[in-house]
């Protein structure tokens, strides 16, 4: 069971410090019913879950320029946990003002329904296209789209694309034999770009 004080203290205490926050992969970053405000995704992927009575269901993820957090900044509490799916760089985020908020704010809506309209066709189609559609989202979070990846655990890659782990494992091997994946090295994992026979969507 989550200790929602400790929770709270550690996201206050990020928040606090102001500045940008490196997390490892795995790692957490706030928790459901803890205190906090909005965090805006610099580099990685976030995975958000929603809590429920047979415990954390996916919800989400938040790409590089995306806010997290912001129901926060309605209500004083985090709906959603956070989790670095990858290692991330976050930095705090408390609302634009200005005359350009509202410009901002419509940005941020929009990047908002693009990501729902990505997470949505990651569960939909083949194992295949829905791993090649979630390499492309990892691409997306290192810097410059390097050829060079984070990849999530198993368990996270077929719950965020609705597959088996055996599923999801099955078309990673088959990758990397062919090619397409090389070697960890530090953390990383070469991808051989573009991906082979896959609907790379409108968003790649």
């Amino acid at each position: 069971m989550l200790n929602f004080q400790i929770a709270r203290e550690s996201a206050r205490d990020l928040l606090n410090s102001a500045r940008q926050q490196s997390f490892r992969k795995g790692a957490n970053i706030y928790w459901a019913g803890a205190d906090g405000a909005g965090w805006r995704v610099v580099r990685g992927l976030v995975r958000l879950d929603a809590q429920d009575h047979d415990g954390n269901g996916f919800a989400g993820m938040a790409l590089p320029g995306d806010v997290i957090g912001i129901e926060a900044l309605l209500h004083g509490k985090y709906r959603f946990s956070a989790r670095a799916l990858t290692p991330c760089e976050l930095v705090p985020w408390r609302g634009d003002t200005g005359l350009d908020a509202m410009v901002a704010l419509l940005r941020l809506i929009e990047a908002a329904e693009q990501r729902t309209a990505e997470v949505v066709a990651l569960r939909v189609g083949g194992a295949d296209d829905r791993i090649a559609r979630l390499l492309t989202l990892l691409r997306r979070g290192e810097p410059e789209g390097g050829e060079s990846i984070a990849l999530p655990s198993l368990r996270d890659i077929a719950d965020i694309t609705g597959l088996t782990v055996e599923t999801s494992s099955r078309v990673i091997c088959r990758l990397r034999r062919e090619g397409y994946l090389g070697k960890r090295s530090k953390g990383s994992i070469a991808m051989a770009w573009p991906l082979p026979a896959i609907s790379i969507p409108a968003f790649a």
